[in-house]
C-alpha cells in the first residue's frame, strides 16, 4: 500500500517530462542511493579509506558496466558492499527500465501510456503490443544466462 503511494507520488512527479528525461533522473537516482549507501560505514571494511566521491565514482561506474573503481572493491567493502556493488551492476547490465517494467508487470500493475513509451525509448523498441512479453524475455534469459554459465 505504501509502496503504490510512492509510485504514485513518483509517477505524478515525472508524469510531464519527456522520456529521455525519465530515463536520466531514474539512473541518478540509482547511482545517488547507490553512492550513499556505500558510504555507509557499516558496508566497508575497517581500514578503509574511501571517500564519498569514490563511492560515487565506484557507484556510476558499475551503473554504467565499465569496472572501474578509485579503491580495490574487495579490500573496500564488505560481503553486505559487494552485494550492493552486484546489484548495481546488475541493474546497469539489465538496465533500470527493465527492472521497473518488470515490476509493474509482476505487481499486476498497468503500465501507464507515458511510462510505456520510457520504456519504449530505452529500449529503442517500436511495437507496443507485446512490450510486456519482450522485457519478460530480457529478464529471463538474463536469469538463465546467469545460473547457466557459472555451472558450466
Amino acid at each position: 500500500m505504501l509502496f503504490k503511494l510512492f509510485v504514485k507520488k513518483i509517477e505524478r512527479a515525472l508524469g510531464g517530462l519527456s522520456p529521455a528525461r525519465r530515463i536520466f533522473l531514474s539512473f541518478a537516482g540509482v547511482i545517488l542511493i547507490g553512492s550513499l549507501l556505500l558510504s555507509l560505514p557499516f558496508v566497508q571494511t575497517n581500514g578503509s579509506q574511501a571517500t564519498y566521491f569514490d563511492h560515487l565514482f565506484t557507484t556510476v561506474s558499475m551503473v554504467c558496466v565499465t569496472g572501474l573503481s578509485t579503491q580495490p572493491v574487495a579490500t573496500t567493502y564488505n560481503v553486505w558492499g559487494q552485494l550492493i556493488c552486484m546489484l548495481l551492476i546488475q541493474i546497469g547490465g539489465l538496465g533500470l527500465m527493465t527492472f521497473i517494467g518488470v515490476f509493474y508487470i509482476q505487481g499486476k500493475q498497468k503500465l501507464s501510456l507515458r511510462s510505456r513509451e520510457t520504456i519504449q525509448e530505452s529500449f529503442s523498441y517500436g511495437e507496443t503490443r507485446s512490450l510486456k512479453a519482450f522485457m519478460r524475455s530480457i529478464f529471463l534469459t538474463t536469469f538463465w544466462w546467469r545460473a547457466w554459465v557459472p555451472s558450466c
